[in-house]
């Protein structure tokens, strides 16, 4: 469920699990399962955000905090497309994630859909569009080490195997 304001899509969900639990937003972290093998994963649409013009505190660092006084907190969080330069300028979230041990993946696919909906309302839509789907291009070193693993073992077609082929000696 959506929180009043201008909320990103991990501080509503760190926020209302906060509240099922009855502890403050700054908490979360004492109440997040702990289960042995156990591992929160977080699903959300952009790279976490590690600016907010609007004040409040940085996604990247929300998630960051549910690792506080020494707990497990989230593992990984999975994104669809990277946060666009065009948005508070470079992205900081990956490398905050990174320096921080969380793990994290980008689901390639739905780039386009997503910077749309991201962008609904902005004077110049299309234009900002174009230009972050041109600065958020996915190479393969922008994708973990499993998540390059996990797309390996997923079937290719035949016809770019041929093109991904190493030369012949």
């Amino acid at each position: 469920m959506e929180l009043a304001g201008n909320t990103h899509a991990e501080q509503c969900c760190l926020s209302n699990y906060a509240a099922v639990h009855s502890v403050p937003d700054d908490r979360v972290a004492e109440v997040l399962p702990v289960e042995p093998g156990r591992k929160l994963i977080m699903y959300v649409t952009m790279e976490p955000c590690g600016k907010r013009l609007s004040g409040n505190t940085p996604c990247v660092e929300r998630i960051i905090n549910t690792r506080q006084g020494g707990r497990k907190g989230i593992h990984k969080v999975y994104f669809g497309v990277k946060e666009p330069g065009t948005f508070v300028g470079q992205s900081e979230g990956c490398r905050k994630l990174t320096a921080a041990g969380i793990e994290w993946g980008v689901v390639q696919g739905m780039e386009k859909e997503i910077l749309e909906v991201a962008t609904a309302g902005h004077e110049n839509k299309d234009e900002e569009v174009k230009s972050a789907l041109d600065q958020v291009e996915t190479n393969l070193d922008d994708i973990s080490e499993d998540e390059r693993q996990r797309q390996e073992q997923m079937p290719r077609n035949p016809k770019k195997r041929v093109m991904e082929a190493k030369p012949m000696a």
